[in-house]
């Protein structure tokens, strides 16, 4: 299909043509030509996508795994912490227990009787005591 084209003129006269048919063909083929161009560059840039897409699949690969290995490492650092916060914990009790006089011994105690439950309780009984009273 072919398009005629006239003359392009500035509004000055026909004294100030910008192109004639022959100029204005000759350009408007080279720019379909370089359209080709143009798709090839963006075909590559396209088939480069990919690349892209993998390197950045790789990059959230590692740092899931970064997530997972200081996850891990918060796990250990914790029971560390409270292995040696009952450590501590039992070694004051123990002090404690054999610095009390008249220590008879430690009860714990579940009160079931009425159908309430309680949270084991130490209670440290001394001589002078006669009873221990237990919640209700």
């Amino acid at each position: 299909m072919w398009v005629r084209v006239k003359s392009v003129h500035w509004a000055g006269g026909s004294d100030d043509v910008v192109g004639t048919r022959r100029e204005t063909h000759q350009k408007l083929t080279e720019g379909i030509r370089s359209l080709s161009g143009v798709r090839r560059e963006l075909a590559k840039g396209i088939r480069g996508l990919s690349g892209v897409r993998q390197k950045l699949a790789e990059g959230i690969r590692s740092f899931l795994g970064v997530r997972r290995e200081l996850a891990r490492m918060a796990l250990e650092v914790h029971r560390k912490k409270t292995k040696r916060l009952i450590e501590r914990s039992s070694g004051v009790i123990e002090k404690f227990i054999k610095s009390q006089e008249g220590l008879i011994g430690l009860d714990v105690c579940w009160e079931t009787s009425t159908g309430r439950s309680y949270i084991p309780v130490f209670q440290i009984r001394m001589e002078k005591m006669k009873e221990v009273k237990r919640p209700l």
